[in-house]
C-alpha cells in the first residue's frame, strides 16, 4: 500500500500544525518580548496642581532630583511626598530617625522652598492595598480643593499607576497624569540582564493584579 499524502492533505496538515502549535507560540513570544509596551501608559503629562511621589522606600537622589526639576520647570505648583510612617521603625540600616526631615532637606539643597513641600503620612502596616492607600490619598488632595495631578514614577510602573489612580481620582473630578521616571532598561535590552528580567517579570504580574482588582 502506498504511504503517498495527497498534497492536499498534506497543506492541511502543515495548517493544522501552524496555527494549532506555532501561532499560540508566537503570542506567547510577542508578549513576553513586547512586555514592556503593555507597562507604559498616562505618560501624556500635564502641568498640574500636584507632584505625587510615593515614599514607600528610600527615596534616591535621582528621584529628588528629577521632582525638584519638575518644580523647578512648573510643571507642578506643590509636590506631596506620600510617606511610609513604618520606615522610621528603624527598618533600614542607616537611616536616621526623622527620615520626612531628611527628605525635606534635600529638597531645600535643591533649592524648592519649604511652602511647596507638602507630606502625607501612612502606616504600610495597616494600609497594605492600593485600595486603602488609594483612598487617603484621595481624601487629602478633596480637602486640599486639588484638580489635577501628576505621579512620578518608574518608566515600567507607569501603566499601572496610571490605572489605579486613574480609578480613584477620576470619579472625584481629579485629573491623572503620569511623569516617568526613565527605566535603565529599554524595551529591547531588558531580557539580556538577570535584573531586567526580575523588574519587567515582577511588573508584568503586578499589572495583571491590579486589572483583576479592577483598576483601568
Amino acid at each position: 500500500e502506498s504511504l503517498n499524502i495527497p498534497v492536499k492533505d498534506f497543506i492541511q496538515k502543515c495548517k493544522i500544525y501552524l496555527f494549532g502549535f506555532l501561532t499560540p507560540v508566537g503570542i506567547l513570544f510577542f508578549l513576553f518580548f513586547g512586555a514592556p509596551v503593555f507597562l507604559v501608559g498616562g505618560i501624556e503629562w500635564k502641568k498640574s496642581d500636584i507632584l505625587i511621589l510615593e515614599a514607600k522606600t528610600i527615596l534616591t537622589e535621582k528621584q529628588i532630583q528629577i521632582s525638584s526639576d519638575i518644580l523647578k520647570k512648573k510643571r507642578a505648583v506643590k509636590i506631596l511626598l506620600v510617606f511610609d510612617d513604618s520606615l522610621n521603625a528603624n527598618k533600614f540600616i542607616g537611616l536616621k530617625e526623622n527620615y520626612p526631615e531628611e527628605i525635606k532637606s534635600a529638597f531645600l539643597r535643591n533649592g524648592i522652598s519649604e511652602d511647596k513641600i507638602l507630606f502625607l503620612k501612612f502606616d504600610g502596616t495597616k494600609i497594605s492595598n492600593f485600595n486603602l492607600f488609594g483612598k487617603e490619598v484621595a481624601k487629602f488632595l478633596v480637602t486640599a480643593s486639588v484638580k489635577s495631578v501628576l505621579i512620578q514614577t518608574g518608566e515600567y510602573q507607569s501603566n499601572r499607576y496610571f490605572s489605579a489612580y486613574k480609578s480613584v481620582l477620576n470619579p472625584l473630578g481629579i485629573e491623572v497624569t503620569i511623569f516617568p521616571e526613565k527605566s535603565k532598561f529599554s524595551s529591547t535590552s531588558w531580557f539580556g540582564s538577570e535584573e531586567g528580567i526580575e523588574t519587567i517579570t515582577k511588573e508584568l504580574i503586578m499589572q495583571m493584579y491590579y486589572s483583576i482588582k479592577g483598576y483601568k
